[in-house]
């Protein structure tokens, strides 16, 4: 495809020639292919279809995400370092033991 592709880009002419079907009667018809000053915008919406689509099959195989999910992807990932940040809140570490030790109030001796 990209050969195809990079022929097109080279051939100047390519978005100029027409193709014109003029019927001849008797269900006959004449086909010539002509170059004009006018651009053909169907050929160059076509080919413009077939490089999204060559993009999007080139991004499948190599696994390349769009901008777009690249983005996603890094908020997902920001999001999962909150959610284990606000899980990790109240958990013991292993020095703790959850249990508080109450010590008994010494009486101050100036005051005996």
């Amino acid at each position: 495809m990209a050969s195809v592709i990079d022929e097109i880009f080279t051939d100047k002419e390519q978005f100029k020639r027409h193709i014109i079907t003029t019927g001849l009667g008797r269900g006959e018809t004449r086909v010539d292919c002509r170059v004009e000053e006018k651009y053909d915008t169907k050929a160059i919406k076509d080919l413009t279809g077939a490089l999204k689509d060559l993009a999007l099959v080139m991004r499948n195989i190599y696994d390349l995400p769009t901008v777009a999910e690249q983005s996603a992807m890094e908020l997902a990932a920001q999001r999962l370092e909150l959610e284990k940040a606000k899980a990790d809140v109240g958990r013991l570490d292993d020095e703790e033991t959850g249990v508080v030790e109450i010590t008994p109030v010494l009486e101050d001796k100036d005051n005996e």
